[in-house]
């Protein structure tokens, strides 16, 4: 409830724009954006690589956590990565406010996503007892 109180108070205030804010807002994210590509990548390699070499239960789950997560993060990375770099700059202070207010939305969810999979994540570990889905569980715990 905090994060969707921020959030609604965030979306509702109306900041003044300097100047340069378009660069600042656009350098950011992309550098953002190119770690969280680098980390999901990794985490899908982990998963295609670790499936393969273990026999481990426990490492079997965690390795189909990886092939999902990252899976699910390389997709997403490969979206964002098209429209952070497709080259159609906006300069009206209406468009950067909207980007803002979506950027801040996007963020807002991304979060009680992940505060949900935490959630999740540690009942799996506390109730079901199978090494497979404690594996599952940890792996999802790393990305939540």
């Amino acid at each position: 409830m905090p994060a969707l109180l921020l959030a609604l108070s965030l979306t509702a205030a109306v900041p003044v724009l300097p100047a340069d804010y378009a660069p600042v807002r656009d350098q950011g994210n992309k550098a953002s954006l190119l770690v969280y590509s680098v980390w999901s990548v990794a985490t899908l390699a982990t998963g295609v690589a670790g499936i393969f070499t273990t026999h481990d239960p426990l490492w079997q789950g965690a390795h189909v956590g990886h092939l999902i997560w990252g899976g699910t993060n390389t997709v997403i990375a490969a979206i964002c990565l098209v429209n952070a770099f497709k080259g159609d700059p906006k300069t009206d202070p209406e468009s950067l406010l909207q980007d803002g207010k979506n950027a801040q939305l996007a963020y807002t969810i991304n979060a009680l996503f992940d505060v949900a999979t935490t959630v999740v994540s540690v009942v799996m570990l506390k109730e079901l007892p199978d090494a497979r889905w404690q594996g599952f569980a940890m792996a999802s715990l790393v990305q939540s």
